[in-house]
This record gives structure tokens, sequence and C-alpha cells, in this order.
């Protein structure tokens, strides 16, 4: 473990041993109890920046990263596959288990709060979306009226807006669905994921809508 900043610490696996351990950010003292996760950020390019900036904009207590590729266990001769439907990749973070991310989660859900979990599409998977926004089945919120404030007509929600890419599977979903936590699940576009790399006032906006509600009783 080793400082990250001036509010956090990282605790991450040798570079030169790379297991797919994952690596953890963690917030010094105290504030929100959310946790955020980048699950995939060597596929979906872009969300472990996002994740970091949303430790600040959002006053995260952790964000859980991912650090192997989703699919480095199909890999052969370093060359890279997808794998077959209905196989998992067993270094899948969001789909696989047991994995050190799913361990992870767990341990860090056990006292409570919200997880946020970022990942991304490609633009011809769903061209009428910018951001899908899932539940996955739990009691998750955010504010979508706050959400299209800032993304305007390409937001859609799960399962009322779109009928993809809503987690249903996710393992870190199914854990907080056990213990009736919170869960959000947000897909970004590519081409969003580019605009909000390329302005640090739309991706502040962007992040700060993410933030988690209350959920009625």
């Amino acid at each position: 473990m080793e400082p990250f900043s001036s509010r956090y610490w990282i605790a991450h696996e040798h570079p030169d041993h790379r297991r797919g351990a994952g690596a953890v950010i963690f917030r010094l003292g105290d504030g929100p109890s959310l946790l955020l996760e980048t699950p995939h950020v060597f596929f979906d390019r872009g969300t472990m920046d996002l994740g970091i900036r949303a430790l600040e904009v959002l006053d995260a207590r952790a964000l859980l990263i991912n650090t192997v590729h989703r699919n480095r266990a199909l890999m052969q001769d370093g060359v890279g596959t997808s794998p077959a439907p209905g196989v998992v990749s067993p270094s899948d973070a969001a789909n696989a288990t047991p994995t050190f991310f799913l361990a992870a989660h767990e341990a860090l859900i056990a006292d409570g709060g919200a997880t946020l979990q970022l990942h991304g599409f490609r633009d011809e998977k769903a061209p009428q979306a910018s951001v899908i926004v899932s539940s996955s089945g739990t009691n998750g919120r955010i504010d979508i009226g706050a959400l299209r404030q800032v993304v305007h007509d390409g937001v859609r929600v799960f399962p009322e807006e779109i009928n993809m890419l809503g987690a249903l599977r996710n393992v870190e979903a199914r854990a907080c669905r056990e213990r009736k936590l919170p869960f959000v699940h947000v897909e970004i576009a590519k081409s969003l994921r580019d605009e909000l790399a390329s302005s640090d006032t739309l991706q502040r906006r962007f992040l700060a809508a993410l933030a988690p509600v209350q959920s009625p009783d």
C-alpha cells in the first residue's frame, strides 16, 4: 500500500507479478460510503480515468479497478479472443466467480453503502443511447433528470427504455442484491467517453449527475 494522493492510498499487486488481483484506492477520513468500480478498464477504455476523477467529484470512499484484460484468461500466445456465446472468461471481473475483484467488492460492502460501476460500449451497439443506466435488480437509483440535463436525449434506463446492457448477470450486482444494497450500473458510449476526456467541465458535470440517491421505501 502506498499514497495515491493527499486524501487517498492505493493497494495493488506487484507490477512484475500481475495476477488480476486488482487495485483498490481508499479515501482517508470520513465521507460518503459510496464504492466506485471499473471492472473492464482495458476493454472499456477511458473508464479508469473516469473512475479516478469520480473519486474526487463524488468523494467516494474507494475505487476498485481491475488489473488484467477481461479476456486475458482466453488468450493464446498473447493473442486475445472474445468468449463464445454463453462462455464467461475467468478473468472477467464483472461476470466471473470466484475472483479477487468480487472478494474485494464483498469486503468493501460488508458495512453497507451504494456501489456505482462504470462500463463502456461501442456506439453501434446501441445507436440511440449515449448512457444506459441499470439498477441490476437492486434498489439503486441516480437522478435521471440531472443526468439528462448533461447528456440530454442520450440517456436510456434499463429495462423501461432499452432492453440491453442491464447487467442482470453481473456478479457484484448479485452480491448487492443478496445483501439488499443499492447498485447502479452505468454504460457509456465510446463517443461520449471521448467527449468527457476532452472537456473537464463536461466530465465533472457528468460524474456529479451519477451520485446515487436515496431509494424510496
